[in-house]
Parts: C-alpha cells; structure tokens; sequence
C-alpha cells in the first residue's frame, strides 16, 4: 500500500504547495500544464475506465480507474498530499503504520469500540472535497473548485486512483479531528485505518458509538449497522483483520483455514516453477501475517524449509 509519507521529510499543512494557492496558473503548473490544458482535461466527461470486480461475498465493487492523463495528475496531487505530517492516529498509509499497529494500538484495552463507515469513497462527496481545499487549505474558491473536478468522479471520489484514500481522508479530516478531540477528552484511544474506527479505553460505551454516529451523520456519512461493535474487557475483539487479546494479537481462525487450505493447494500442482513462485507470493503473505500471530511461526519455517527444497529441484533441472 502507498504510504501518505515520502522519503522526503513530512511537512505541516500550512507548508503544502497547495496551501492558500490563489489562481489557477499556480495549480496548473504544479502540474506541469497550461490553465486552458488543465481546466480542458476536468471538464472531459470520459476521465475515467468504469468496470465491476466480482466479490467472494455480497454484492461486485465498481472501480473507476482514471484514465493515463488524469492519472499522472492524481499522481502528482496523491504526492503533495501524502507529504502532510498524519495525525497519530491514522495507521492507514502511513509509514511505519499498517492494520498491524492499528490493532496492536488496542492491546490490552478495556472496553472497545469499533465501527466503519459504509461506503466510505462513494459518499465522500465533491462538497467534502471542495470543503478541504477551500476551508482546511485555504485555497481561492475557483482554485478548490478545479481541484475538486479533477479529485473526483461523477461528484464523488473515485474508488480506483492512487489518490482515492489520501484524498478521502482529508476531505473528513475536520470530522475526524472532531472525533479524535472527542474521544481524547475521555481519556480514549482512537485509531483510524481508511473507513474503520476503533475507540478502546474504560469509558468506551454505548453513548459514545451514538455520539460519533451523530459527527458522521453532520457530513452525510453513516457508520455499517453490521460493523458495529462494543466488546468489554477480556473479550477477543477483532480490528482490521486481527483478534486483539489482553497480550497481544493473534489471526481470526478463518484466515488460518485460508492460509492452510491455499498452501495445500499449492503444494498438489505438478509444475515445480509455478509451485515455486506461488510458494514465494503465499510466503510473503505468511510473514506479514506472522506479524500478528506468533503462532504462524512454526509454519513460516516448515514453508521456507519446502521453498528451498523447490529452489534446489527447479535449479538442477
């Protein structure tokens, strides 16, 4: 996953490029074009390749993918953005940061809150994009505007650019903050990774959760009535795909079975190169898998013990 920050050295808002830029020449050539160039390409109604990807369950996902020449200007604009210092508690492309740390964050914790909002980049409207250019960048009102027409698809982010979770993000960068002063002021921890929150801490309850519906209501947002959750204390609770206990964190029993089962398959095909370069795929999955479960150790070893053996067969012959 693209990481928010760089190599280069993160910066506060007030020091982007993007801040306070006033006339569309500027934004244009942060972009390396014209005004006419970049005003002709944000007005093109076909920016963006539209397709569905199938689902193990529920409903296909649509994809707008833009197309090559708006791509390099979300490129460009997914690069000023990411240099932003984060907040603490944004683990979601953020370097050093993954649904690992996310989780580990709640270790130990006593009750736990954890929702999702539903639909995250569809619901992130033009509005909210515009709100975050003019409102938190301070940029003129003709210069949000042109770059909310070139963030966005069909007055909405698109859910196929490398811009799509930066941009998400700090278009409801004022309601996060707003939640994350909430939650602070209960003495509550609060994480966030893309459209998942979670909350821990000993006045984690009920009223809270109704709170936060509440902000995310005031921005046409709304958490998944399937994903909310409140676990007390003792209790696995699971976080961005791992099970927090009291000492730390271990996998769900599903992924385990997903990982076993893949695994056997691979080993059953004839082909010893494809074999191998499966192994290897499966072996990178195992490892940072380990990172959450200690107990998949023993199964990184036995898996770089048949790797090596593969390795050995594919080089003799």
């Amino acid at each position: 996953m693209a990481s928010i920050l760089s190599k280069r050295k993160p910066y506060s808002i007030n020091q982007s490029p993007l801040y306070k830029l006033q006339t569309r020449r500027k934004l244009a050539s942060l972009f390396d074009l014209s005004v006419v160039e970049l005003e002709r390409l944000a007005k093109k109604p076909d920016n963006y390749r539209v397709f569905t990807i199938g689902k193990e369950k529920g409903k296909p996902r649509q994809v707008e993918e833009p197309k090559p020449r708006l791509e390099r200007i979300h490129r460009r604009l997914f690069n000023l953005l990411r240099r932003i210092e984060p907040p603490e508690y944004l683990h979601s492309g953020t370097k050093g940061k993954s649904y690992i740390t996310n989780a580990k964050t709640h270790i130990g914790s006593d009750t736990l809150i954890t929702l999702d909002i539903q639909k995250f980049f569809p619901s992130t409207c033009g509005w909210h994009v515009f709100e975050f250019f003019h409102d938190v960048m301070h940029c003129s009102r003709d210069v949000a505007g042109l770059l909310t027409r070139i963030s966005t698809c069909h007055d909405h982010v698109p859910t196929g650019s490398c811009l799509s979770q930066v941009i998400a993000f700090y278009a409801h960068y004022s309601m996060f903050e707003e939640i994350h002063s909430l939650t602070s002021s209960m003495n509550l921890v609060m994480t966030c990774y893309v459209d998942d929150l979670a909350i821990s801490g000993k006045n984690a309850n009920k009223a809270v959760l109704h709170e936060i519906r509440c902000i995310l209501q005031k921005r046409g947002l709304r958490s998944h009535p399937k994903k909310e959750s409140v676990f007390r204390r003792g209790v696995p609770k699971e976080i961005t795909g791992s099970i927090v206990l009291d000492n730390g964190l271990k996998l769900p029993n599903r992924k385990h079975e997903k990982i076993h089962n893949e695994i056997r398959l691979i080993l059953k095909l004839d082909d010893s190169k494809e074999k191998l370069a499966l192994l290897n795929v499966t072996m990178g999955r195992l490892i940072a898998a380990n990172q959450s479960d200690s107990a998949l150790s023993r199964q990184v070893r036995s898996l770089r013990c048949e790797v090596n053996r593969i390795e050995k067969l594919v080089s003799f012959n």
